[in-house]
Order: C-alpha cells, then sequence, then structure tokens
C-alpha cells in the first residue's frame, strides 16, 4: 500500500471536522479514554489547543472516575483535524 497522499489528509480532515460537528450536536458527549500517562498527555495538549488560559484547563482529578479520564467526544476528532490540517500547511 502507498504512503498517504496530502489530498487523502485533507478528505480526512473535512471528514473529521463532520464528524465533531456530528457528535457535538448530539444529547450526550462523554466519551473516557483509559487512565494512562499517554492519555493524559493528550488531554493536556487539547487543553492547551482549546484555550490558552491555564485557569480554565482541568486537572487530572477533576477528569477522572472509575470509567476513566472524561473528554467530550466531539473535541478528539476536532483536534485531530485540526493537528493533520497544521501538518499540512506547515510540512512538519
Amino acid at each position: 500500500m502507498s504512503e498517504i497522499t496530502k489530498n487523502e489528509l485533507n478528505m480526512i480532515v473535512e471528514y473529521l471536522e463532520k464528524y465533531s460537528d456530528l457528535l457535538g450536536n448530539r444529547g450526550c458527549n462523554d466519551h473516557w479514554l483509559p487512565d494512562t500517562d499517554e492519555n493524559w498527555e493528550l488531554i493536556r495538549e487539547i487543553q492547551r489547543w482549546n484555550s490558552s488560559d491555564p485557569r480554565e484547563w482541568d486537572t487530572r482529578e477533576e477528569i477522572t472516575s472509575d470509567r476513566g479520564m472524561f473528554v467530550p467526544d466531539f473535541v478528539l476528532p476536532a483536534y485531530f483535524a485540526d493537528k493533520i490540517q497544521n501538518q499540512l500547511e506547515t510540512g512538519e
């Protein structure tokens, strides 16, 4: 299989953005990630992406329960779409 093309990445970005909108319009936006250090780092990165004000960031304890680490389901595809788009634009 060949490497993914820029055109395909752009299509993925568009799909992720539409999927994020779809999830955001649903009634329940709960998504639980396993409570791991890697997922906490992902959530911290998402918090920095979403807001430059650290006062708006949740602590690990605030988002963690016996179900795992909470993140709104629509945030993940929006974050990944933005990250891919940024990588396409900067070439990094």
